[in-house]
């Protein structure tokens, strides 16, 4: 400090440093004393050779009937520790930057690509619906399974960056579960039938018709978790269940299972199923395709709607994902019938112009 032991004798704290300063030090010291324990802050001394960062610890010091006596003070120059912590806020601070703005990339990069990939789709579509030899037809086809392909891609590339974002709104609204779940269904129908698959559901039938929930979402972590399934399974089924686990007055418990009898997964790769861009095996993305997004995705859906995905397998044994939701049942006053909804819709809409 520069402060000689003569120029220190007998002086307190306002003698050396500014009153608000020196006023602290002061109520450290009646603390000490007052608990007679330990008593640690950390203080910046301004010097003209730079600045410094102190711990300072303050302790008791007592005689030899136990009573108080003095105040003892050790101070430690953590200035190098402290700028190692700014280092590292700093760091860190740079680092979630990078990563927004990495997200942010993907994002308007999976939007504009998506725009050009419509076109291709669209008049992939278009042309075959034309006369086409046999050739023409085959590569058409590999076309459009490889703009089918690079549409997932984008999508789930787009789902992840606006989940990490905290972009992704969930809705609650009314929805009829078996039409959600048939809706589910439907597109593995024939893919299923093709590999001679069979494709059940079963259904809990004391599970109230009408919901409030986010159908879009739970159908999109179904869609995800079939999808998965139909990829790694040749022979065999792959089972659909819903089960009604807890009912109570205005919500409910669903338990969802996805079951296959597939490839299965190795106990040691169990845990990194649902890492992003991660696969099974080093050959799946080869042999099976997919990005390895689609489990990462259904997991952060199920968590975003209040629940956990689960994972059970055994290799050469098949699979089966679950996860639990809390569903809300509707109100009597929302419940209507699908013919009343939709007079309602004509009768609002009769005799206007409308743009599709």
């Amino acid at each position: 400090f520069g402060i000689t032991e003569n120029a220190v004798i007998g002086k307190t704290d306002f003698d050396f440093d500014s009153p608000e300063s020196a006023r602290r030090y002061r109520e450290a010291d009646e603390l000490v004393i007052f608990t007679q324990e330990n008593v640690v802050s950390e203080e910046k001394l301004v010097r003209p050779d730079g600045e410094y960062n102190l711990l300072i610890v303050k302790f008791p010091l007592f005689d030899r009937q136990g009573k108080v006596y003095g105040v003892g003070c050790i101070a430690t120059d953590i200035s190098e520790r402290e700028r190692q912590r700014q280092q590292l806020i700093e760091a860190r601070q740079k680092a979630e930057n990078a990563e927004r703005l990495q997200e942010q990339f993907l994002a308007n990069m999976s939007h504009e690509i998506r725009t050009p990939m419509n076109g291709i789709i669209g008049m992939t579509n278009i042309l075959s619906e034309t006369t086409l030899d046999n050739q023409q037809r085959e590569f058409l086809d590999i076309i459009r399974h490889s703009s089918a392909n690079l549409m997932g891609l984008i999508n789930d590339i787009l789902d992840l960056s606006k989940i990490k974002a905290g972009k992704l709104t969930l809705e609650q609204t009314l929805f009829d579960l078996p039409a959600m779940m048939r809706n589910a269904l439907a597109p593995f129908q024939l893919p299923a039938r093709e590999k001679n698959i069979r494709l059940l559901y079963e259904p809990d039938e004391r599970i109230p018709q009408l919901l409030s929930g986010d159908p879009l979402r739970i159908t999109q972590i179904l869609t995800n978790l079939i999808g998965n399934a139909l990829k790694f399974t040749e022979a065999g089924s792959i089972t659909i269940t819903v089960r009604l686990k807890s009912l109570w007055e205005k919500s409910c418990i669903l338990l969802f299972a996805v079951t296959d009898t597939g490839i299965g997964i190795a106990a040691n790769r169990l845990a990194h199923v649902f890492d992003s861009f991660e696969q099974a095996e080093a050959g799946t993305a080869r042999k099976y395709g997919g990005t390895g997004l689609g489990l990462t995705i259904s997991r952060n859906l199920v968590q975003l709607l209040g629940g956990e995905l689960q994972v059970s397998s055994r290799e050469g044994s098949g699979t089966t994902f679950s996860f639990q939701l809390t569903v809300q049942l509707p109100e009597s006053d929302e419940v209507i019938t699908g013919s009343t909804a939709v007079a309602m819709t004509v009768q609002e809409l009769a005799g206007k112009k409308i743009l599709v």
